[in-house]
């Protein structure tokens, strides 16, 4: 897909899906238990997850390598359709969750949280809103007054309100579901024959007098190299992946915008995060770090019988010499943790993952004044304005 494309489907997607959070809180299908419950200024932080999601989609499709330069083709918009039997399974399984969730599941814990008195008696959102108090009385109070209407107040806001949720569940987290998937599925198919490939360059065993020699050497090492480069390369873009979906947490959970969703949907989006990070884990896991242990074997093996036979036959010390240099590397700086450092050391890794130790850090030693330190007063004020209820 082009960059194009993307940034297309993506403004249409915050367009449709930012005005419906917006007459959610602000048109006439609002109601003052939605209201109340997060302030007339909410819709701005759905606004801001959104863009979030779509900034962290588009991260992930340029780290998959799935976008490119080039014009504007709509035609291109077809690959975040589901493609094959199985896909199509998983998106109506999804959309059937969805529906149930929005229409359903949505009003009822909302009607469930309105009438537990509880909610009042500890901090968070709801301990000094008294505006939501008085909405919470209207519920519990055996005589409703005639204009209170529960089902009204419960469900007409949920209209505007289901077409952001389509557009974040559909717009951004299903582009990033159907890119990992696909790239993951991929990466498997390709994993037996890179390693056919890589068995192939290798000399064949066991090592004779007849082909221990300097170009069967230099073959076996640059294969090696190659199959390293490959999977430091995978580790990479899996790796950076991961900590941008740890990164989703921590914005979810140590930023404002946790206030706009009751905590059963915080919960319900923590497992989704985890849902998209199993086939990433998996990858990572099974191709990259086994891939990679199972090629230093394999090449230690051989290089051992190029040194014994080698040792053996007493001729040409200097690729004898070479052999060894090589086998003590392998034991050392090849080693697996070696490899990884390797990986963390990237600035694809290193970026996201000192912005997310840091940052979470600084949260929860100082509650987020820190920010205070490191940025002017007036750009303070300016993302406080963004994440503000009122």
């Amino acid at each position: 897909m082009s960059y194009r494309t993307l940034i297309f489907w993506f403004s249409c997607v915050i367009a449709i899906a930012g005005l419906g959070t917006y007459l959610t809180y602000n048109g006439p299908l609002t109601t003052e238990a939605w209201q109340y419950w997060s302030g007339a200024g909410a819709w701005r932080l759905d606004f801001l997850r959104l863009l979030f999601a779509a900034l962290v989609a588009a991260y992930i499709l340029w780290r998959l390598g799935n976008l490119r330069s080039g014009p504007l083709n709509l035609q291109e918009l077809r690959i975040l359709l589901p493609v094959g039997r199985r896909e199509w399974m998983v998106l109506i399984t999804i959309a059937c969750v969805f529906l149930y969730a929005v229409l359903i599941h949505l009003p009822a814990s909302f009607k469930t949280t309105m009438y537990d008195k509880s909610i009042f008696e500890h901090g968070g959102l709801m301990a000094d809103n008294q505006k939501l108090k008085t909405v919470h009385n209207k519920f519990i109070s055996s005589q409703k007054p005639p204009d209170f209407n529960e089902n009204v107040e419960l469900r007409r806001p949920a209209i505007p309100y289901f077409f952001y949720l389509t557009g974040f569940w559909f717009g951004a987290v299903w582009v990033m579901f159907t890119c990992i998937a696909r790239t993951a599925r991929q990466d498997w198919r390709n994993r037996r024959q890179s390693i056919d490939d890589f068995y192939q360059r290798l000399p064949s065993l066991p090592i004779t007098a007849e082909n221990a020699t300097l170009r069967e050497f230099d073959v076996m090492v640059t294969a090696f190299h190659r199959r390293s480069r490959s999977l430091r390369g995978r580790a990479q873009r899996y790796l950076s992946i991961l900590l941008i979906f740890i990164l989703c947490l921590i914005y979810e959970n140590l930023t404002s915008s946790q206030g706009t969703i009751l905590p059963e949907s915080l919960e319900i989006a923590k497992l989704v995060v985890w849902i998209l990070l199993g086939p990433v884990l998996f990858i990572f896991m099974a191709v990259i770090i086994t891939g990679y242990h199972q090629s230093v074997e394999q090449i230690r093996n051989t290089i051992d019988q190029f040194i014994e036979i080698l040792t053996e036959t007493g001729a040409n010390s200097s690729l004898l010499d070479k052999a060894r240099q090589f086998d003590e590397e392998l034991m050392t700086s090849k080693s697996g943790l070696a490899f990884l450092t390797t990986v963390f050391k990237s600035s694809s890794i290193a970026l996201p993952l000192i912005i997310s130790i840091v940052g979470y850090i600084l949260q929860s030693i100082t509650g987020g004044e820190w920010i205070e330190i490191l940025a002017p007063e007036i750009l303070v004020n300016f993302v406080t304005s963004l994440y503000s209820l009122e």
